[in-house]
C-alpha cells in the first residue's frame, strides 16, 4: 500500500474518531441539560400550583381544584399530588399509584426537591414543592417518554453542524494528505535517486548498475542472446587530482561522463562506479558492437577537455567482458571486466578483452591463495634438486633447492604459481624457513653417507626485510651441524634493486657469516654495473632464456660471453642455467663457465632419487682448480662453494 493511501487513511480515521466522541459527548451534554431543563420546569410549576392553592386559602386539598390547577398548569400526562397535613388528593389519568403518600412523605422528609423515580412501571421526572413548615405541598411528575421540542431542535442542530463539519474534516484531510503525500514522495524520490545515482555526475551507481544487470541477465536468459559490460577507468587521473586539486577533478569526471554518455546508445546504461571508474551496460551487444563502442568513446575521450580555462588530455583504459562468453552472473562479468581493464593498461591499449589465460585474478589462483598457509603444516609441500657441474673437474659440484606443491586435487602445483601468491599473502617467509630447514635436513643426511654436497636456497626480496634473517640461518646451520660453506643463497637482480641498501647490509652479514651468495637470472632485471660493483657476492648465474639458443642466436651467444668475462673480472664464479644440449655444454666450455646446470645434466629430482643420482655420477664440494693461480676469484676461493639468494 503507498503511503500516500495509508497516509489518508490514518488522517480520515482520526477526524471520524474525533468527530464520534465529540458527537458522544455533546449529545450526553445535551441530553443532560435537557433533564435540568425540565426539572426546573417541573419545580417551578409546582411553586406556582401550591402558591395559587395557598393564596385559595384550601383547608384540605380538594380534588376539582386540584384537577383544576393541573390542567392549569400542568404539563400534558403528567401526575399532580397535593397534600395539607396529612391528606393527599392526587390528580392523574388513573388510580393513586398504591403508596404514593409513603413516599411523598419519605421525600419530604429528605430535603429533596427534585429527581427521578418509577410510577405506574414508566420512568418519571419528578419536582416537589413545600412550604417552610412542610405542611403543605406539591408533588408534580411528568413522564419522560416524548421528545422536548427543545431538545428535538437542539439535536437537530447538533447532527447538522457534526454532519457539515465532518464534511469539512473529510476535505481537510483529503487536501492535507494530498499535501503531505505528495512531500513525502518527492522526499523519497528524492532518496531513491540519492541512494541509486551518484552525487558529482548524476549518472547511476553501481548499486543501479547491478540491478539492471540482473535485469538484463534475466531477459539474456529467457532468450538467447549475448551483451556486453565495459568499465574504465581514466589514465593519470590522480596525477591530475593531486596536481589542480580536487574540485578541477570533480569537474574533469562530469565532463568525461558527459562525453561517455554522447558516445552509447540511448538504451545502453552508463554508470560511474567511484573515483575515476565507470562502467556501460550494452543490452543486446556482441563481440563487434562492444568493440566499436569501446572505439567511439575511446575517441570521444582522446579530445582535450577544457576546464576552467585550462586544457588537458587524458584518456581511459576499458575492459571488455561479454555475456555468457565470460561468465553467466553479474559479479563474474564485473570482475573478468575489471581484468580486462588492467590488461589494457599493462599492454598500453586504449581497450582490450577479456583473455582468460592471462587472468591472475582466477578462481584456482584464489583457492590456492585460500589453501597455501596450511600446505606447509599439512605436509604437502617437498623439495626437488636439480644438480650442477662443474665444468672444470667435471664432478657434482652442488644442487638448486626447488620446492614444489604437491597439492592433493590439483596435482603438482609449479613454485611460478604459488611462490608469487606466498609473497603477495606474506606466507613467504615461514615457507623460506621450512625451505631452509628441510633442505639442511636433506644436507645432513647426506653428508653422513660421504655425499659432500652444496645447495643453493633462492631468497625472496621479501625475506631480505627480515633483519633477523642471518642469525635465522646461522642457528640452523649449527643445529644441523652444516658448514656455512656447504650453503649458497640465490637474489635476483629485482630483489637486489628493490632495496640496495638493506640488500647489501643482508649480504654483507650473510658474508660474514661464510654463506655464500649468488646473483639469480642475471640480465633479467635491472643489470648494472654499479650494484656488481657494491654488492658482496661470489657467482653470478646468467638466465637460461640467454643460454638456451646461444649455438643459434649470436646475440645471445654474445651476451653470455660478455657476462662470463664480467663476472670472471669481478673475481666470481659463472654458472649457465638452461643447459639443454651437447653443443650449449661444449660452447659453455669454449667460454670458460665454471659451472652448468639444465635438463640436459639432469632435471630436478626429488630426495630419494637425487641422492641415487649423486652415488652414481660423483660428487664434490671444493672449488674447482684456479687455472691463473687465483687471481681471478680471489673473492671466492677461501669458501668452498658458491652463495645463491
Amino acid at each position: 500500500m503507498r503511503l500516500s493511501t495509508q497516509l489518508l487513511g490514518a488522517i480520515t480515521g482520526i477526524t471520524l474518531l474525533a468527530l464520534l466522541v465529540f458527537g458522544a459527548v455533546a449529545y450526553w451534554i445535551m441530553t443532560e441539560a435537557g433533564e435540568k431543563r425540565r426539572a426546573e420546569l417541573l419545580a417551578h410549576l409546582a411553586g406556582d400550583i401550591l402558591a395559587e392553592f395557598l393564596a385559595r386559602d384550601a383547608a384540605a386539598p380538594d380534588s376539582s381544584r386540584v384537577a383544576a390547577l393541573h390542567r392549569k398548569h400542568g404539563p400534558p400526562g403528567s401526575l399532580l399530588a397535593v397534600w395539607r397535613g396529612e391528606a393527599v388528593a392526587v390528580v392523574a389519568d388513573g388510580p393513586v399509584p398504591p403508596g404514593l403518600s409513603r413516599r411523598l412523605r419519605v421525600l419530604a422528609g429528605e430535603g429533596r426537591r427534585r429527581g427521578r423515580l418509577r410510577l405506574r412501571g414508566a420512568d418519571h421526572r419528578w419536582a416537589m414543592a413545600a412550604t417552610p413548615s412542610g405542611e403543605a405541598g406539591v408533588f408534580l411528575a411528568e413522564p419522560r417518554r416524548g421528545t422536548d421540542p427543545d431538545a428535538a431542535t437542539l439535536r437537530t442542530r447538533l447532527l447538522v453542524t457534526g454532519v457539515v463539519i465532518l464534511w469539512l474534516a473529510v476535505w481537510v484531510a483529503l487536501i492535507l494528505a494530498a499535501l503531505i503525500s505528495r512531500r513525502l514522495e518527492e522526499k523519497n524520490e528524492a532518496l531513491r535517486h540519492q541512494a541509486l545515482h551518484d552525487g558529482l555526475t548524476g549518472l547511476p551507481n553501481r548499486t543501479l548498475l547491478l540491478d539492471r544487470l540482473a535485469q538484463v541477465l534475466l531477459a539474456a536468459r529467457r532468450r538467447p542472446v549475448s551483451f556486453a559490460l565495459l568499465l574504465m577507468d581514466l589514465d593519470r587521473f590522480k596525477e591530475i587530482n593531486d596536481t589542480l586539486g580536487h574540485h578541477f577533478g570533480d569537474l574533469l569526471l562530469r565532463e568525461v561522463g558527459r562525453r561517455i554518455q554522447a558516445s552509447i546508445r540511448e538504451n545502453d546504461s552508463l554508470a560511474r562506479l567511484g573515483g575515476d571508474e565507470f562502467a556501460v551496460l550494452l543490452p543486446d551487444t556482441g563481440r563487434e558492437g562492444a568493440l566499436l563502442c569501446a572505439t567511439r568513446i575511446t575517441r570521444h575521450l582522446q579530445r582535450r577537455f577544457s576546464v576552467e580555462g585550462l586544457h588537458i588530455e587524458t584518456r581511459a583504459s576499458i575492459g571488455i567482458a561479454l555475456y555468457p562468453e565470460h561468465g553467466d552472473d553479474g559479479v563474474t562479468l564485473l570482475q573478468r571486466a575489471d581484468v580486462a581493464m588492467y590488461q589494457a593498461k599493462r599492454s598500453g591499449n586504449d581497450f582490450a578483452l577479456y583473455d582468460p589465460g592471462r587472468d591472475s585474478h582466477s578462481v584456482r589462483r584464489l583457492r590456492l591463495m585460500g589453501e597455501l598457509r596450511e600446505a606447509v603444516s599439512a605436509g604437502q609441500m617437498l623439495l626437488h634438486y636439480q644438480p650442477m657441474l662443474d665444468l672444470r673437474s667435471g664432478a657434482v659440484s652442488g644442487a638448486e633447492v626447488l620446492v614444489r606443491w604437491r597439492h592433493p586435487e590439483l596435482g603438482l602445483v609449479a613454485p611460478g604459481e604459488f611462490i608469487p601468491l606466498a609473497e603477495q599473502m606474506g606466507a613467504i617467509h615461514p615457507l623460506t624457513l621450512w625451505v631452509l630447514e628441510t633442505a639442511l635436513a636433506r644436507l645432513r643426511a647426506w653428508r653422513r653417507e660421504g655425499i659432500e654436497m652444496v645447495l643453493s636456497v633462492n631468497l625472496s626480496a621479501h625475506c631480505l626485510q627480515d633483519a633477523s634473517l642471518p642469525a635465522t640461518v646461522e642457528s640452523l646451520l649449527h643445529r644441523h651441524e652444516i658448514p656455512p660453506g656447504a650453503l649458497q643463497l640465490e637474489i635476483t637482480e629485482s630483489a637486489l634493486m628493490h632495496d640496495l641498501d638493506r640488500a647489501r647490509d643482508m649480504l654483507g652479514r650473510f658474508h660474514t657469516l661464510g654463506v655464500h651468495l649468488a646473483i639469480d637470472d642475471f640480465g633479467t632485471g635491472f643489470s648494472s654495473l654499479a650494484y656488481l660493483r657494491r654488492l658482496s657476492f661470489d657467482e653470478l648465474k646468467i638466465d637460461k632464456s640467454f643460454v638456451r639458443d646461444m649455438c643459434s642466436d649470436p646475440n645471445d651467444a654474445s651476451i653470455v660471453r660478455a657476462v662470463i668475462d664480467l663476472a670472471h673480472n669481478l673475481g666470481c664464479r659463472v654458472v649457465a642455467e638452461g643447459v639443454e644440449d651437447d653443443r650449449t655444454l661444449a660452447r659453455l666450455r669454449e667460454l670458460d663457465c665454471d659451472r652448468v646446470q639444465g635438463f640436459y645434466l639432469s632435471p630436478p629430482l626429488a630426495a630419494d632419487d637425487a641422492g641415487r643420482w649423486f652415488r652414481d655420477h660423483g660428487h664434490r664440494a671444493a672449488d674447482p682448480p684456479d687455472d691463473d693461480g687465483g687471481a681471478r676469484r680471489d673473492r671466492g676461493t677461501d669458501r668452498d662453494q658458491p652463495r645463491r639468494s
